[in-house]
């Protein structure tokens, strides 16, 4: 009797996680990206007084090329007109 009192007992498996830790788990995921770009990010913050302005002055020259490509390109369509604006104008001659 004492042999089956003395002998060792297995350990207990560890507790199953709750689905509540499932979720956070699951979720935890997809935002792992984010949350180390968040974490570089307060890492620079001593930067931030030279890359923010540099950022804004990189952002609004790029979108000033851009406006100018774009309006390049429309006064060039409208130099040139298209096969079907031209049939369209010439259909409507045609009607009166």
């Amino acid at each position: 009797m004492l042999k089956r009192i003395t002998r060792a007992v297995p350990p207990l498996p560890p507790p199953a996680p709750s689905p509540l830790d499932q979720i956070a788990q699951v979720l935890r995921v997809p935002l792992l990206p984010l949350q180390i770009f968040w974490q570089n990010l307060v890492a620079l913050r001593p930067w931030w007084p030279v890359v923010i302005p540099l950022l804004a002055w990189n952002f609004w020259r790029t979108y000033q090329r851009e406006q100018a490509d774009v309006l390049a390109q429309r006064t060039k369509a409208q130099d040139k007109p298209s096969t079907a604006a031209t049939i369209i104008r010439r259909l409507r001659g045609l009607r009166g």
